[in-house]
């Protein structure tokens, strides 16, 4: 696996840290790959909802995405 370092204000740093033995993760890298992974659900589910609402303003139904 290969790494990388970035740099954190040190403050965010310590905040990463103390999520991370809150939450019981083993590493940051664990901690943000879980952050990661619910930011892309939180997307997905946000433009499917945005989907919905213009659909249902066309006055539109699954039925009509053939």
């Amino acid at each position: 696996m290969m790494t990388t370092t970035i740099a954190l204000r040190e403050s965010t740093r310590n905040d990463l840290m103390l999520l991370k033995m809150e939450r019981g993760y083993d590493s940051v890298d664990a901690l943000l790959e879980d952050m990661i992974v619910q930011y892309r659900k939180e997307r997905f589910l946000e433009r499917a909802r945005e989907f919905k609402a213009r659909m249902d303003a066309r006055g539109l139904g699954p039925r009509d995405l053939h």
